[in-house]
């Protein structure tokens, strides 16, 4: 699917007005995250990313239209982006419990955990071991390591490739961002030297960790929460992906179903739908509707 150049502008707008990276000290080691405040006493949604990507790639179009209403808060998982990568080997419990780490230090409690991909597998993860520090899960382009998606392991990677090529492919339509954009930042970097959205781009990729990233397309690859998935009971919107290759639509709705608490949203998209400015509008319904059922819950 192309990107039009009205897309292409709104991309290298998202990439450029990124919340700064922060970092926080979180028992042993650091978790690096970025925060858009919403307002005064706002519910805090804590956005998990996917794989090769990182807060602010996955969540670019995403902070702003979400800030209206909930205080942003978006980790780099481990081993992606500023994450230094402090382990020796990766796991989805580990990422769990990193973030689960982050959402006690910076006293977010309870939260809406949103889960991407593979962070909707940490997602999962969270709600299982911490299930605690969380009011309700949205999951989207992501489902509970279907048979399909547990016998693909052959055509896995090749779509993780696809998945890969596509994410690249949106930076490189930040090259054919407007002319009158590129010149305007184009000046502005002269006259500031201040940073364009490809070198931006860029210098998010190169925070990733080959140890890391390898350990997490094993970990993607193993990932089941079929086993124990019914004992989330904390109010879930599945967002599925409609035209995901990676993970079936009705294995998402197959999910759905096995959460007691679980409501689906759609968006016409495929696994990298997340890198579409109109993503965020579906994501921030998802989001509401979780709100809102965890405040029925808490007047009940």
């Amino acid at each position: 699917m192309k990107q039009d150049p009205a897309s292409a502008g709104t991309s290298s707008a998202a990439i450029l007005d990124l919340p700064p990276l922060a970092t926080a000290n979180v028992g042993a080691g650091t978790v690096c995250y970025r925060e858009a405040s919403g307002p005064a006493g706002a519910p805090v949604v804590v956005l998990l990313h996917g794989f090769l990507a990182t807060s602010g790639l996955n969540w670019m179009h995403a902070f702003a239209p979400l800030s209206r209403h909930f205080r942003v808060i978006a980790p780099d998982l481990c081993g992606h982006g500023g994450d230094a990568f402090e382990r020796r080997r990766f796991t989805l419990e580990h990422c769990a419990d990193d973030v689960a780490a982050l959402i006690v230090g910076l006293r977010l409690t309870p939260v809406i955990i949103v889960g991407y991909s593979v962070g909707g597998m940490v997602a999962q993860h969270i709600a299982r071991l911490h299930g605690g520090l969380i009011g309700g899960m949205v999951l989207s382009g992501v489902d509970w390591g279907s048979r399909q998606y547990g016998k693909a392991s052959t055509l896995l990677y090749p779509a993780f490739m696809e998945a890969t090529l596509r994410m690249v492919h949106l930076h490189a339509c930040l090259l054919r961002a407007p002319l009158a954009l590129s010149r305007r930042l184009g000046s502005r970097r002269r006259r500031g030297r201040e940073r364009g959205p490809i070198s931006t781009a860029a210098s998010e990729f190169s925070g990733h960790n080959p140890r890391a990233i390898g350990g997490a397309a094993r970990e993607i690859t193993r990932f089941r929460s079929i086993d124990w998935l019914h004992e989330i009971e904390v109010p879930t919107t599945v967002l599925v992906t409609l035209r995901d290759s990676l993970f079936p639509p009705a294995e998402q709705r197959r999910m759905a179903q096995e959460i007691a608490a679980a409501r689906v949203h759609e968006y016409d998209g495929g696994h990298v739908s997340a890198r579409l400015p109109e993503y965020a509008t579906a994501l921030v319904s998802a989001c509401l509707d979780v709100n809102s059922r965890m405040a029925g819950g808490r007047g009940a």
